[in-house]
């Protein structure tokens, strides 16, 4: 019979009003790497509650061996349904977030950007990921991303298919530009049908596929 034991300590930074969260650290063993995650907006759950994406974020760095995470957000409103149509940035985060996040990516082994695919179709939201970028400029070296095993890269981690395993994947900030600004779809047009096509014409989706890095180090296939 074996009995096995594990203490994991909790820790949130808020606002004097706890209407944002700066941080939430989560730690089960000290002696082994660790991470700051960087994604959306927190959700409403107090120190030692886990949601869904805390939960999926904790057991996939473990599986990693990864013992500690400091979670991080873009927007440091706590909402469980982010509005960028009727709350602008001065609502939605305090000035003090990207401070602690550059103290945090000192310390910590990697540093995994998994907002997802939500820069691609807001400008606003674009702007506010590069002035992330700016600050973590210094510890480039560090930034991770998720990927999937079909090679489909800067995912979030509700994504169903990594919900129970991650690929990190290290990536050049030149490279991360790239990903996050894609380029413009590609009209597809049929000389045959062209005066019957709509306003929003059909186009051509880009899809991504590349072999899997090991966790340290840059494809270069790209």
């Amino acid at each position: 019979m074996q009995i096995e034991k594990t203490i994991i300590k909790c820790e949130s930074i808020y606002s004097e009003d706890k209407e944002h969260r700066i941080l939430l650290k989560r730690e089960w063993d000290k002696t082994k790497e660790s991470a700051m995650v960087i994604m959306i907006n927190p959700s409403e759950i107090q120190n030692v509650q886990t949601d869904l994406t805390t939960m999926c974020v904790i057991n996939n760095l473990d599986k990693l061996n990864v013992g500690s995470v400091d979670i991080f957000n873009m927007y440091t409103r706590i909402t469980n349904k982010i509005s960028f149509r009727f709350q602008d940035d001065e609502e939605l985060l305090v000035n003090e977030n990207d401070e602690y996040m550059k103290k945090s990516a000192d310390k910590v082994d990697y540093i995994i950007l998994a907002w997802g695919q939500i820069g691609q179709h807001t400008k606003r939201v674009r702007e506010r990921q590069q002035e992330i970028l700016v600050a973590l400029a210094p510890y480039a070296e560090k930034i991770r991303i998720i990927k999937d095993e079909h090679g489909r890269r800067g995912l979030h981690p509700l994504t169903p298919q990594i919900r129970n395993k991650w690929i990190l994947e290290k990536i050049t900030m030149e490279k991360l530009q790239k990903l996050m600004n894609p380029p413009e779809p590609v009209e597809k047009h049929n000389p045959q049908n062209a005066s019957d096509l709509p306003i929003d014409k059909e186009v051509e989706n880009l899809q991504v596929s590349e072999n899997h890095p090991e966790i340290n180090k840059c494809d270069e296939n790209d």
